[in-house]
């Protein structure tokens, strides 16, 4: 089944955002203005492994790169299949 986008109408969008609800940033955008603001915070825990802020974003900015570099450009599709992991949120961040 094919999905039609945008899923809400203009109308909705002019009243989230009159709102405050929608302030037209990405979701990278809130990431990255947490990272700035607490970059030694705990962000992910695998495990026994844990990630700071500074450490996914790093990490979330070189992964961009480079798929930059492999070609992809914003609009692209990606797909991911990943056991639920640390692995999902830094890919996702990062396309």
């Amino acid at each position: 089944m094919a999905v039609e986008l945008p899923l809400t109408s203009r109308e909705e969008a002019a009243r989230y955002r009159a709102l405050g609800l929608w302030r037209d940033r990405t979701l990278y955008e809130y990431f990255a203005a947490v990272s700035a603001r607490l970059p030694e915070k705990v962000a992910i825990v695998e495990r026994d492994r844990h990630w700071s802020f500074s450490e996914l974003q790093r990490l979330i900015d070189n992964l961009a790169g480079n798929l930059g570099e492999l070609g992809l450009r914003p609009g692209d599709v990606v797909a991911l299949q990943s056991a639920n992991s640390a692995l999902m949120p830094l890919v996702h961040l990062a396309c």
